[in-house]
């Protein structure tokens, strides 16, 4: 049995490796079927593709700039957020600096101990300061003498933290000796911590000594002035060599007060007690603006003084005050003039007219001249106008001048007046009157010009629409006529005018060519002034500022108006509704209790409608001239023959 096992397998084996092999050549035969097929489907699939490697390659290139482009806005939005996170890292930082930095006011002075001839310079700083408001200083006047004041401010980044530091350096004079205290000074809500300071008397020798080598004297002309009245204001300050100031005179500051510098100072020598001294002087004339009284502040000048070899030291040395008192406008003034104190005023009048009689159409010259001694220019009254039938009154623009002296400020108001006569006959020119206040001897005063009476003779003129007359025609003789015909020389004449007519046209066309381009300039300096008193005025106008409002007023028409005279009647002669405003100005400033009277608001909508037709009757005017100078070809001058 075994055996035949044997054989079995032994067939078994025999017939598998057949087995396998018919099994391997149909799967061979399967795989290349299948490739056969693929390749078949790919040619189907490829056939419909156009055969264009071009394309192709600009498909490449256009893809491949895409990606580089989305890459690149990729990288910057990545550094816009990188730089946006910095800032706002940045500003959240500063913000909690600034939120954790208090604000708050400290006072230092470089000495605790000084004499009373010496100075004192209070520090006065603020940290991080929420408001722009100033502490005020005031209370420093009841034991120091403010001198100088200067302010800087300071902005500081270090350790982590943001700062805005302003200081004020203040140069003080102690008014006696002793423990003085400088007050703590009030900013808002903060105050800083009172000083104490010890002033001591200085040597009586060595004062005494200072007083001989540099001292002051000052004056006043009167006590007791009118309001817009002037009053002289001298000051002189006497110092031996050995003494060198650090600073010049300065005006005073007097809010309520026009102050007029009469001279630009002046150093002489002078010898006293056969001691050699420089001798500053300077004069100012003072027009108060307002009733009750006037404090004129102490001078007061610092420097070095060598009192010998070895000891220089600095000093401070001051002068006594003056108090004016300022009376107020009299009842019994006329309401209805123009408030005019002066010392003295005049009025004088000349003719100039030709010799003879006086015919129709002669001009005859009028100059009035108005003068006042011891008064501002700014006050005085214009001239009125002149009407009167039968005559044609051309009246100038004023002119205004002021002389200064060491006396004080005279002034002097001129005017022109052309007049021709239109008709025979006796005519009578108005008299001029205007009132004023004698402010030495406190009484009401006039001036006056009584007119005068003009005789014309003749037949009357028609001057008012001049036209060209021509005389007639003559007939010329015939032997006459050959004479001119047969020469040479006009011949010449008619060339020569012939060329000048030309040169006139080419003249003429260049000036008309310049005066179109008027618009495209740069304003004048007077127009650009006249906007910068403008934008003061409007300034002074929300303050309530009456004493500012009536100076900057006036400065403000005077540079748009040139033309119009130089004082506030002249300059509003026309203008109703601007008298009206200026009488309630007026009376605000110069009457007891005449503040209520005056309305700024209603100042504020007329000067608005002033400054506009202001601009629509310069640009007429311009037009104007354009067309007197260039009128139309066609318009022909119309002759006239007798």
């Amino acid at each position: 049995g075994s055996q035949e096992e044997e054989a079995n397998s032994t067939e078994q084996q025999a017939s598998r490796p057949s087995e396998n092999t018919d099994e391997q050549a149909r799967s061979q035969s399967l795989e290349d079927q299948l490739e056969v097929e693929g390749k078949l489907s790919l040619n189907q699939w490829l056939q419909p593709i156009p055969d264009n490697p071009g394309d192709l390659l600009k498909r490449k290139f256009r893809h491949e700039s895409e990606q580089r482009m989305n890459s690149q806005q990729a990288e910057r939005n990545q550094n816009k957020t990188r730089i946006r996170t910095f800032c706002l890292l940045l500003f959240a930082l500063l913000v909690s600096h600034s939120v954790v930095a208090t604000a708050g006011i400290r006072t230092s002075v470089n000495s605790n101990q000084i004499d009373t001839n010496e100075t004192l310079v209070l520090t006065v700083q603020i940290d991080n300061p929420k408001h722009s408001e100033e502490p005020d200083f005031r209370p420093l006047e009841r034991d120091w003498r403010i001198l100088s004041t200067s302010k800087r401010t300071e902005l500081r980044m270090g350790q982590g933290q943001f700062q805005s530091i302003t200081r004020w350096d203040i140069s003080l004079s102690p008014k006696r000796a002793g423990d003085l205290v400088i007050p703590a000074l009030v900013w808002g809500s903060d105050s800083s911590v009172p000083v104490r300071v010890r002033v001591t008397p200085l040597n009586q020798s060595l004062q005494q000594r200072i007083d001989r080598m540099a001292y002051f004297r000052t004056s006043v002309s009167s006590g007791r002035v009118w309001v817009q009245s002037q009053v002289i204001y001298s000051v002189v300050l006497y110092y031996t060599q050995q003494v060198q100031p650090s600073q010049d005179l300065s005006p005073p500051d007097l809010p309520n007060a026009r102050v007029q510098a009469l001279d630009k100072g002046r150093i002489n020598v002078e010898i006293i007690n056969g001691v050699r001294y420089r001798v500053y002087r300077r004069n100012y004339a003072i027009f108060p603006q307002g009733s009750g009284e006037l404090i004129l502040p102490p001078e007061s000048v610092t420097g070095y003084i060598q009192l010998n070899q070895y000891n220089r030291r600095t000093f401070n040395i001051s002068s006594s005050g003056h108090t004016i008192r300022v009376l107020s406008q009299p009842d019994q003034y006329p309401r209805d003039s123009v408030w005019l104190p002066a010392r003295d005023m005049s009025i004088s009048a000349r003719l100039d007219k030709p010799s003879g009689q006086i015919m129709p159409g002669t001009a005859i010259s009028l100059f009035l001249e108005l003068k006042g001694e011891k008064v501002a220019g700014s006050l005085l009254p214009s001239f009125p106008e002149m009407k009167v039938d039968g005559l044609n009154i051309y009246k100038q623009p004023n002119r205004l001048e002021e002389f200064l002296s060491s006396q004080g400020v005279n002034s002097r108001l001129a005017n022109d007046i052309a007049i021709i006569p239109t008709q025979p006959g006796r005519f009578q020119l108005p008299e001029i009157r205007f009132a004023w206040w004698d402010t030495q001897r406190g009484v009401l005063k006039e001036v006056l010009w009584p007119g005068l009476t003009l005789e014309v003779a003749g037949q009357a003129a028609t001057l008012d629409n001049p036209e060209v007359v021509t005389q007639p025609n003559t007939q010329v003789p015939t032997s006459e006529t050959k004479a001119y015909s047969t020469g040479g020389w006009a011949l010449w004449l008619s060339l020569f005018l012939g060329i000048g007519w030309l040169l006139t046209l080419v003249y003429l066309g260049k000036l008309k060519s310049s005066l179109r381009s008027v618009d495209a300039e740069e304003p004048e300096p007077a127009s650009m002034n006249a906007e910068r008193y403008f934008q003061r005025l409007m300034r002074a106008c929300r303050q309530k500022d009456r004493v500012q409002i009536r100076q900057l007023l006036e400065s403000w028409l005077r540079a748009a108006h040139p033309e119009s005279g130089c004082s506030l009647s002249d300059l509003l002669k026309n203008d109703p509704e601007g008298q009206r405003l200026l009488a309630e100005l007026n009376r605000g400033l110069y009457q007891p209790g005449g503040k209520d009277a005056f309305d700024a608001d209603s100042l504020v909508i007329w000067l608005k409608k002033k400054r506009s037709n202001n601009r629509i009757q310069k640009t007429a005017k311009k037009r104007n001239e354009l067309t007197s100078l260039y009128p139309k070809m066609d318009e022909q001058p119309t002759l006239v023959s007798q």
